[in-house]
């Protein structure tokens, strides 16, 4: 017989609040933004909930917090276009707006690659992008993660030094000079 309403709700924020909030963090990189996307995804599962079968719950959260995330990021890359379209009349803005408006410009390009990290790692290794989730960006702790995920420590530390490795090849160099350009 399958829970409903309250009940039903509560099981599924507990068991699924950490993958919720990683995804969103995952793709925000911001925590405060993070928090925002868990909010809107959880609100809408109150919303939703006489429509979601238990066993599609994770997959239906998942799914919706990388929409909004998404979601967000464009209003993001729109404000970016927006400072874009003054490029010409950087004059004409007060240097404390115009610092404002780099902050935006830069936060989004970090959001862009953060993206595309995260997208690329689980393509190359879905296990590299489930601990490396887990652990730093939503801050578990390696303990707990390397038992859920059947690991001793020592393959628990040498998983994550490969996965950090791997983002450290193939997007080192890209970071570093996101960096240090000016905007």
């Amino acid at each position: 017989m399958e829970i409903c309403g309250r009940e039903k709700f509560d099981s599924i924020y507990n068991k699924y609040k950490g993958r919720v909030f990683a995804t969103a963090l995952g793709y925000m990189k911001n925590q405060y933004e993070a928090e925002e996307i868990f909010q809107e995804t959880f609100l809408e599962l109150y919303k939703q909930i006489d429509k979601i079968c238990l066993e599609t719950a994770e997959n239906w959260l998942l799914t919706v917090a990388k929409n909004k995330s998404i979601n967000q990021l464009k209003k993001l890359n729109e404000e970016k276009d927006k400072v874009e379209n003054l490029e010409e009349g950087r004059e004409a803005i007060p240097s404390n707006m115009y610092g404002n408006l780099q902050k935006i410009e830069k936060d989004h390009d970090y959001n862009e690659l953060g993206i595309e990290i995260f997208d690329e790692l689980y393509r190359e290794n879905s296990t590299w992008y489930t601990a490396i989730v887990r652990v730093y960006c939503h801050g578990e702790a390696q303990k707990k993660v390397a038992g859920e995920m059947g690991m001793n420590m020592k393959r628990f530390h040498s998983m994550l030094f490969r996965a950090r490795g791997w983002i450290k090849r193939h997007y080192g160099e890209r970071y570093r000079d996101l960096h240090t350009t000016d905007y």
